[in-house]
């Protein structure tokens, strides 16, 4: 009432959200990136390393594959 009134605030955006969307191509190449490295690290874990590293590479793959569900989430979510 008189100026009191909430504004609708637009949904807050990430950075990779908003350049994904403003990009559209930019998906296939991270994508593309994502995959080749993801690919590297489970070449190294096959190939065996001694433990310290097992449980970095091992962290480290799964940060790339949640990577991977964001990105095509928010392709999705357009």
């Amino acid at each position: 009432m008189f100026g009191l009134e909430k504004k609708a605030k637009a949904p807050f955006e990430f950075a990779l959200e908003e350049e994904l969307k403003s990009h559209p191509n930019k998906k296939k190449v991270l994508l593309e990136e994502v995959d080749s490295c993801e690919q590297e690290i489970k070449s190294i874990l096959r190939n065996g390393t001694d433990a310290d590293h097992f449980d970095e590479f091992g962290t480290l793959l799964h940060g790339i594959s949640a990577l991977k569900k964001v990105i095509n989430k928010i392709s999705v979510k357009k």
